[in-house]
């Protein structure tokens, strides 16, 4: 399940109740899309963990703690220098939707009263973070920068007035009922839409997500039809399935839940509720959903990065494999030429018979070969040497490739032996 509106509300709720009021003590940035943020209250350290990373972005407190950098970057400098010191005076969630304002109250360098925000964007690819001046609206600086190359409507770069990303007309999950949510889906059952049911929900009602949509058909146990052809007792078990979820998510009754493979136990998913979709999985129920969240991406960060390094493996091996074969190729090429080394040898004893009758000179030969009584062998001659050269040259071929032939059959089974290895431990990697 992605980091959806819900999930961030439920991370947001208890990251009120620890470190509203503390103090900014400390700032990290070991990753370049990634933030850490130390509140301290008395003796009481607290560590938010702030990440834009199109795959993992989220929000929560966290205990699993990256390394840090040696040198800070600009962008963790400059938030040092505005932020640390500062006391959280408030943080706010846009509706359902995944931003989120983090108010900080400092003093600048002449000692006068300033409040910042710092502004978490959780939206996949586009996810930012991004640093306020609150009395003029105006972007100091930014984790990633967006120019009008990349966004022409909305550019976030320094001195910028910022602008809130485009929400569109969803509704607010949590401030409609029955009544307005049935108010909603029925022009699109008369409109005979042919959208289903669950992509119907995402685009209408704020802080889901796709799965999240197909969680609440899942809940109300229907088929995820074209809602223009939906019945009137299933419509309305979808219309409870989202009441009882708002009246759950108002009243913080979270259980948030860790789903891991059963096989492989590599953490598959997360939700602050049990999911009916992850049946057959094995799921781990935890007392806070921010140690689920930091649980649950800890696991998957290094699931992540062990299968990362797994393809890295793999195409190396499979590399080594194919310069291997390669190399096999050529030495069987090798090989094969040494099978004329009898030839070399039988032209060398057939000149050495004849010497007598060769003309010097000449370029080949026609003989009689005595192996062979009745036929004749033409053989090519080097017309810059005598024919007794030419033999002991015949000569010289045969005992060098002759000497050849084991080197390269002892060198050909020393590879084999290698590409047998190689495959061995291919086979290793694509099973870890």
């Amino acid at each position: 399940m992605p980091f959806d509106g819900i999930a961030l509300y439920a991370a947001i709720n208890e990251i009120k109740s620890q470190i509203l009021g503390h103090t900014i003590n400390k700032i990290y940035q070991p990753k370049n899309d990634q933030l850490i943020i130390s509140f301290r209250h008395g003796i009481e350290e607290k560590f938010l963990l702030v990440s834009a990373n199109p795959n993992n972005c989220r929000i929560h407190l966290a205990d699993n703690l990256p390394d840090n950098p040696s040198t800070p970057p600009m962008f963790c400098m400059l938030l040092r220098k505005n932020l640390l010191g500062g006391k959280l005076t408030n943080v706010n969630q846009l509706g359902l939707e995944r931003v989120v304002e983090f108010t900080v109250q400092n003093k600048n360098e002449f000692m006068k009263q300033v409040e910042y925000k710092l502004l978490v964007e959780i939206m996949g690819k586009h996810s930012n973070i991004i640093l306020v001046d609150n009395s003029t609206n105006r972007i100091i600086d930014c984790i990633k920068r967006i120019t009008s190359d990349v966004n022409r409507y909305r550019q976030i770069l320094p001195n910028r007035q910022y602008v809130f990303p485009p929400i569109g007309e969803k509704c607010n999950f949590l401030l409609i009922d029955k009544k307005h949510i049935l108010s909603l889906i029925l022009p699109a059952i008369k409109a005979n839409t042919q959208k289903n049911i669950s992509s119907w929900i995402l685009e209408n009602i704020m802080g889901l997500s796709g799965r999240t949509a197909k969680e609440i058909v899942k809940r109300a146990d229907v088929e995820d039809v074209q809602i223009g052809f939906i019945s009137n007792d299933k419509l309305y078990k979808v219309i409870d399935a989202l009441a009882d979820l708002r009246e759950q998510v108002k009243a913080n009754s979270f259980f948030p839940t860790i789903y891991y493979e059963p096989k492989s136990l590599e953490p598959v998913d997360f939700w602050v509720f049990p999911m009916s979709l992850r049946d057959g999985y094995i799921a781990k129920i935890s007392d806070s959903v921010n140690k689920a969240v930091d649980r649950y991406y800890f696991l998957k960060e290094q699931a992540d990065a062990l299968k990362s390094r797994n393809t890295s493996l793999t195409l190396q091996i499979s590399k080594f494999i194919e310069k291997k074969s390669k190399n096999i190729y050529l030495i069987k090429t090798r090989l094969s030429e040494t099978d004329e080394m009898n030839k070399y040898k039988l032209w060398g004893e057939i000149l050495s018979a004849y010497l007598y009758l060769i003309k010097p000179g000449v370029n080949k030969v026609k003989l009689a070969n005595f192996y062979e009584p009745g036929h004749d062998i033409e053989i090519p001659l080097n017309k810059k040497m005598t024919p007794a050269q030419n033999a002991q040259h015949y000569f010289n071929k045969y005992k060098k490739l002759q000497s050849a032939k084991a080197i390269i059959k002892k060198r050909l089974k020393k590879m084999q032996q290698e590409m047998e290895y190689l495959e061995s431990v291919l086979v290793n990697a694509q099973n870890c």
